[in-house]
């Protein structure tokens, strides 16, 4: 095995993952945070087909690493703890905005430390749920912020009786 760190002109590749995980963790320790990384090492199997080419082991049927429902046909990857958390928190909402979600979910969080990663997670996690994403707010604090609508909560107009 083979490790370092790849540099580009002098300065780090962007896409070596090395240097990514030490801007990552020189980041949440600039939040005062110490974080724990795990390793996981690869490899893969190959073996020779009948002209000598090399080709990967073949293994029908079994999957090490993969997506969608072939790999998890119960869908236990898409139950994010945090669709629970809207469940519980905010269902009784008719609509909201991801910082709204983000911060009725979960008390006392600073919006300075809200991450990319976390919105695209609640917008997820809202949809999820069964919340619709519908445009964006026009007007106050949440203008131009995407907006959500819980089915659940918004009212049902009657259909209008004509008589006919």
């Amino acid at each position: 095995m083979a490790l370092g760190d790849l540099h580009v002109d002098g300065e780090p590749f962007g896409l070596c993952p090395r240097s990514t995980l030490k801007r990552a963790v020189k980041d949440w320790e600039a939040l005062g945070l110490s974080p724990m990384v795990g390793l996981e090492t690869e490899a893969y199997i190959f073996q020779r087909d009948q002209d000598g080419i090399w080709r990967p082991h073949e293994t029908p049927g079994a999957f090490v690493y993969g997506t969608g429902p072939e790999n998890d046909p119960r869908g236990v990857m898409e139950q994010d703890p945090w669709v629970e958390t809207i469940e519980e928190r905010i269902n009784s909402m008719a609509e909201a905005s991801i910082m709204d979600a983000l911060t009725a979910c979960f008390s006392g969080i600073d919006a300075q430390a809200i991450s990319t990663q976390m919105t695209r997670r609640m917008s997820k996690s809202l949809q999820l749920a069964g919340w619709v994403k519908d445009g964006k707010f026009n007007t106050g604090s949440r203008r131009n912020q995407g907006k959500f609508v819980n089915p659940t909560q918004t009212e049902r107009k009657p259909e209008a009786d004509f008589g006919f």
